[in-house]
Parts: structure tokens; sequence; C-alpha cells
């Protein structure tokens, strides 16, 4: 089952829900040099740039979005 505690590639991931922009691509750095495998997701984005971040986490080479919480109704419910 994507996004729940299944064994798909969605069983292991989170979205993190950030006020604003900066913030979203602060704490995903963070996260990027702990070793998670994460990226931001806000308006500031391109389309095409979304899309790769949507395609990455379904394909499941994403362990994490970082995503400010007015780009969290952008994302499919199927992702979270």
């Amino acid at each position: 089952m994507p996004g729940g505690g299944g064994r798909g590639p969605l069983s292991q991931c989170a979205c993190a829900l950030i006020p604003c922009r900066d913030e979203c691509e602060q704490t995903a750095e963070v996260l990027q040099n702990a070793g998670v495998s994460c990226r931001h997701y806000h308006a500031g984005m391109t389309p095409l740039q979304r899309m790769k971040v949507q395609n990455d986490w379904r394909a499941g080479a994403l362990h994490c979005i970082v995503a400010t919480v007015s780009e969290q109704a952008g994302l499919p419910s199927s992702a979270l």
C-alpha cells in the first residue's frame, strides 16, 4: 500500500511540511547531509522540477520530501 506500512517503494518514506521556502530548502539540505535521500518541493520550483521530485518519490528513489505547507496540497494523495 503506497505511503502505508506495506512493503512497496513508499513504505519507508516521509513528507515533512515546512512553513516557508527557505526553511524547506534548508531542512532538505540538512537531511541530505545526514544521508537521507531527500528533496525540497515548493511553488518556487518549475513544474518540471516538481514533476521530477514526484516521480522520484513514487519510484522509491527518495525517502523524504520536504514541502511547504501550501505545496502539500499539490502532492498526489497517494504519495502522502
